[in-house]
């Protein structure tokens, strides 16, 4: 859970960095040829370094907590306005009843399907 939360942290304090600038003050821009566009080329801004500053400012505000009680009184909070996850939130198809219809879906025929196309033979 902490990973989640620091990630997220690390995200929204690098979303908006700026763009480095040459010395002549145009943008500077990375060239790449990625293989699947086939030597068609992507052009991306190069972006100044992360900032970690939020890592002293989390652990500043540890050691100014007065106490361990402190801090457990505002975990508790957090707690209380986590949602649940995602998984717990809804009903659950029974076991069974997926196992039957699969079942009933792999028993279904199929028949020749006609093309789609009026006139066009596909095999002979």
């Amino acid at each position: 859970m902490f990973r989640h939360i620091l990630a997220a942290i690390h995200f929204n304090s690098n979303l908006m960095r700026k763009v480095k600038e040459c010395k002549d003050g145009s943008k500077q821009i990375k060239v790449t040829y990625p293989k699947f566009k086939d030597g068609e080329a992507t052009v991306r801004d190069v972006k100044k370094k992360q900032n970690f500053a939020y890592v002293e400012e989390i652990y500043q505000t540890y050691l100014t907590a007065s106490s361990k009680k402190s801090l457990d009184v505002v975990r508790e909070e957090l707690e209380a306005i986590t949602p649940d996850p995602m998984n717990t939130m809804f009903e659950k198809q029974p076991r069974e009843v997926a196992i039957r219809k699969q079942k009933a879906r792999k028993s279904i025929v199929v028949d020749d399907v006609p093309p789609t196309t009026p006139g066009r033979v596909l095999c002979k």
